[in-house]
């Protein structure tokens, strides 16, 4: 399903200098109908930033195509916001045809500028495979460098490499400082991997009130915001995930979906559903999710309890 540039996950639009980074974040009241013929004959002239906020407006409009073209020009001229804004479509495949290896090649790009959403979203592709082979190790390093500069999202991202030991040894004690501390700056994210933690005993002692608290919080204020987490910026939204799971091989997004299929976070309880999830990623060798299989197995968890078939999964 396509879904808009303007779903970008708000959480993460701002720098550590408050600078707005994000497309969708760049809103400003509606232009009059002079500022917007004003744009229009400015961004006709060649002025690749009067391109780009008209192509903010058309995006706004939710006419991607028209926005697509605006920011590319804007982008070919050397605008790195327009070229952040690129990457977005081209991933999600609004307003032009999807292509993941294009979307990768934009985000570096303008990363190197030292735009620091772009960075976690490369982060991202790395992980996952999306538009270039997976390197865990490398996607660590974009989290670090990016939740250095106070990125919320690239904090959050970070406590999951932590929490599963993804390109990083693990130490989920760490994971959930990491949790704590985007959470506290609003990461929506953050708050479903709290909950998470708190359900499960991950890094901390199981605490269900706990689990509950984070849980609400996390559907509140999704509910207040307009298509949260739909672009891939964050490694533990739940509707991101199931978004990405048909294109990316890496067994722990069907890990992670699992838990909170079992859990019930962000998505409606489902233990047998959890369970394949599960089987899914230990017959790919991911070892979190054969220890949660086995566990499956163990107290009959979404399948027949079957101690002995539990012990092979340990």
């Amino acid at each position: 399903m396509s879904q808009s540039a303007s779903a970008i996950d708000s959480e993460s639009t701002r720098t550590a200098s408050g600078s707005v980074d994000d497309i969708n974040s760049l809103q400003s009241p509606q232009p009059d109908v002079l500022q917007l013929g004003y744009l229009t004959i400015a961004s006709q002239a060649g002025d690749m930033q009067e391109q780009y906020l008209l192509g903010l407006e058309y995006n706004d409009s939710q006419n991607y195509t028209e926005a697509f073209k605006l920011f590319k020009q804007s982008a070919d001229q050397g605008h790195r916001d327009a070229q952040y804004s690129v990457a977005i479509l081209l991933q999600l495949g609004d307003g032009t045809a999807r292509n993941l290896e294009e979307a990768y090649r934009y985000f570096e790009l303008t990363a190197s500028q030292g735009h620091v959403e772009a960075l976690n979203h490369a982060g991202v592709c790395l992980m996952y495979g999306l538009g270039v082979s997976s390197n865990e190790v490398e996607a660590v390093k974009r989290f670090q460098v990016a939740a250095a500069s106070d990125s919320a999202m690239a904090k959050c991202n970070l406590g999951v490499c932590y929490e599963g030991g993804q390109g990083v040894r693990m130490n989920r004690p760490e994971a959930v400082r990491l949790f704590n501390e985007a959470a506290t700056q609003g990461n929506i994210s953050a708050l479903y991997c709290l909950s998470l933690c708190y359900s499960a005993g991950l890094g901390v002692s199981i605490d269900s009130s706990k689990a509950s608290k984070y849980l609400k919080e996390a559907q509140t204020k999704q509910g207040s915001a307009s298509r949260l987490h739909e672009s891939f910026t964050s490694l533990s939204s739940p509707l991101m995930l199931q978004s990405v799971v048909s294109l990316s091989s890496n067994p722990s997004i069907k890990n992670r979906l699992g838990l909170y299929l079992e859990y019930g976070i962000g998505v409606p309880k489902n233990e047998i559903e959890a369970f394949n999830y599960y089987k899914l990623a230990a017959d790919q060798g991911y070892a979190p999710a054969q220890s949660d299989l086995g566990f499956c197995y163990e107290i009959g968890t979404g399948v027949a309890q079957d101690k002995a078939t539990a012990v092979g999964y340990y």
